[in-house]
């Protein structure tokens, strides 16, 4: 059975317990960092942040020069926000890599 959460409770937990999250934007990039904040809108902002791009997830590595301090996202732009720890890393090497490294 899948259980519903409401997204501002869901939001409020990964950024009071700094849980790791995994963004994915509509247009192909995808972030893995930790949310500092957000609004009502659910524009975000994430800190200690890894970029990738949908092409370059099978060679990614994870190295200082690509991390970012701070990224601001809006809304409109975010496909699918979730907590690390819900994604199994054999299905994803993106995830298994970072995990790897931390």
């Amino acid at each position: 059975m899948v259980k519903f959460t409401v997204p501002d409770e869901f939001l409020h937990r990964l950024k009071n317990e700094r849980l790791p999250v995994y963004v994915c934007l509509k247009w192909g990039q995808k972030y893995i960092g930790f949310l500092n904040s957000f609004d009502s809108r659910i524009n975000i902002e994430l800190g200690e942040v890894y970029e990738f791009n949908e092409t370059s997830e099978d060679s990614a590595t994870f190295e200082d020069d690509q991390k970012l301090e701070k990224l601001i996202i809006r809304c409109n732009n975010i496909l699918t926000i979730s907590d690390i720890n819900s994604i199994n890393p054999e299905k994803n090497d993106l995830i298994r890599q970072w995990r790897a490294c931390q």
